[in-house]
């Protein structure tokens, strides 16, 4: 979503709401933005610092626009950052492949949910 392209969901709407396999549970935490990335616009930051949260895990729709913007401002303000990169699609394969290799290990850990899995 982005308010400066007039381009906003109402989470109410039919585009914009959850698929039933990624539904928040009751009590998760769902913060609603405006903008490419989740840091932006939000009081995300605040919350988890206010939760001592060192470490963020990102994952989503789309690698190449939202994702790739919460991962760098994440990184940009201090977190440590993991990109889950099957977890993840772009607008094409090509875009999230690109997105991919630009951030493995150059500003971002990228691992699969495979590799991820044994450390939760």
């Amino acid at each position: 979503m982005n308010r400066k392209a007039d381009f906003i969901l109402p989470m109410d709407a039919e585009r914009g709401r959850f698929f039933e396999e990624v539904k928040p549970i009751e009590g998760e935490l769902v913060f609603p933005k405006t903008n490419g990335g989740a840091f932006t616009g939000t009081n995300l930051d605040f919350v988890l610092r206010n939760m001592d949260i060192e470490s963020i895990i990102v994952a989503g729709f789309l690698t190449d626009q939202c994702v790739l913007a919460t991962a760098i401002a994440g990184a940009d303000i201090g977190y440590d950052v993991l990109l889950v990169e099957d977890a993840c699609t772009g607008t094409t394969k090509e875009n999230h492949d690109a997105v991919i290799r630009m951030a493995r290990d150059v500003f971002l850990k990228v691992k699969s949910t495979e590799q991820l899995m044994p450390i939760l």
